[in-house]
């Protein structure tokens, strides 16, 4: 994957704070005005570009939550960016928001900025594609007080751990090798 090509700076539309401007970063920025200008949510509600550090046995890793949305007190949606193909992002993105509280965030949406993927936490199922999937405040907010916030079990979170940091050690191979080798 290397490193992206840095167009200069731009100020974060959530927190209007200075960040690189890449391509991705513009993808992620959509995705901000959406939340705040179309979906009806405020800048309080959103927390930005937390680095989640992940640890199982001797490896580690460290994952990206580009939106953590909470209401009354509790993270009710964990939003990630994701370039490429969204399926291959799904798991992880369940694993992680089981594990970023010590509760179990209800929702999660993988994004590639063109389209989305609205995920049940706890049953891993996509409920809903394309970025019209990403809930509104109002209906988050019904969800934020229907849903029993259950903890996992710590037998659970290490699984979801172990989760996380063989994904990252499977990317990390393919940014590695070269994923269309000729194999002739």
């Amino acid at each position: 994957m290397g490193r992206p090509l840095v167009l200069g700076q731009l100020h974060d539309y959530v927190s209007g704070e200075l960040i690189d401007d890449t391509d991705d970063e513009r993808l992620r920025q959509k995705i901000g005005h959406m939340l705040l200008d179309e979906l009806g949510y405020q800048r309080a509600d959103l927390d930005v570009g937390r680095r989640v550090p992940v640890r199982s046995g001797p490896y580690q890793a460290a994952y990206q939550v580009d939106f953590a949305v909470t209401l009354t007190e509790r993270t009710a949606l964990l939003i990630r960016y994701c370039p490429g193909a969204l399926v291959a992002a799904e798991r992880p993105t369940v694993a992680l928001a089981r594990r970023l509280r010590p509760y179990v965030i209800p929702r999660a949406v993988i994004t590639n900025g063109m389209d989305a993927r609205l995920l049940d936490v706890d049953t891993g199922e996509v409920l809903a594609t394309g970025l019209a999937a990403i809930p509104r405040r109002q209906a988050l907010a019904q969800l934020r007080q229907e849903h029993r916030f259950t903890e996992l079990s710590s037998r659970r979170r290490d699984a979801e751990d172990r989760i996380l940091v063989a994904f990252d050690a499977l990317e990390s191979e393919c940014d590695r090798l070269p994923c269309c080798a000729d194999s002739s």
